[in-house]
């Protein structure tokens, strides 16, 4: 059951890094800003609204995960790029975990897995990862 949540009640539960990210929203955005909980697990492919930038959205998240199906070497670099409110990249994720393919000669990109916690975006790109998690909240702004 999905419940709706004040700004108060949200502040009350925050742990001390979410209060200081949520007092930064607030007297950047305003204090009566849309807040809905969001949480998507799934496919990278089936993500959705996570990839599409809006400039009256943001999303804050409390966890963010991804990770790449292991067992598999890919011939490409993983990579998830974050972008903010005016829809400029200013994270990115590209792990450097390869190794030389003696058989085939070449360089193999090893899976990876990510996850950061507390921190806000517009939209992201993600490349070679299959599955992501994010737990947190969709901001109208």
């Amino acid at each position: 059951m999905i419940t709706h949540q004040t700004p108060e009640q949200i502040l009350q539960a925050a742990t001390p890094e979410q209060k200081i990210l949520w007092n930064y929203i607030f007297l950047r955005w305003g204090e009566r800003v849309a807040i809905s909980q969001f949480i998507y697990e799934g496919t990278v492919a089936g993500m959705g609204e996570l990839g599409v930038y809006s400039a009256n959205k943001l999303y804050y998240a409390y966890e963010f995960d991804a990770s790449e199906a292991q067992g598999v070497v890919m011939a490409g670099v993983s990579s998830i790029y974050f972008y903010d409110e005016n829809n400029a990249n200013f994270k990115i994720y590209a792990p450097t975990a390869i190794g030389f393919d003696v058989t085939a000669a070449a360089w193999r990109f090893y899976p990876t897995n990510y996850k950061d916690t507390n921190f806000y975006f517009s939209r992201i790109t993600v490349g070679q990862f299959d599955f992501i998690k994010f737990i947190g909240y969709r901001l109208g702004i």
